[in-house]
């Protein structure tokens, strides 16, 4: 397992903070870095969470057996 990097618990930190007109500003500033990075942004957080919905389930079910 590669060791995680502080900078993500720090980048974690300051989203959580961030405002709805924050995070739209924020978007704009990714589209102005490239055209598809809110895109691949956005998958790899829908991905995440359809990740943790099945890690889940899977603890719902083990826990019903």
């Amino acid at each position: 397992m590669t060791k995680k990097d502080p900078f993500m618990d720090d980048l974690a930190d300051v989203v959580s903070r961030l405002t709805f007109l924050e995070i739209d500003q924020f978007v704009d500033a990714m589209f102005a870095k490239s055209e598809t990075l809110p895109y691949t942004f956005n998958r790899a957080i829908h991905c995440n969470l359809k990740k943790r919905e099945e890690i889940a389930r899977n603890e719902v079910l083990n826990m019903s057996r």
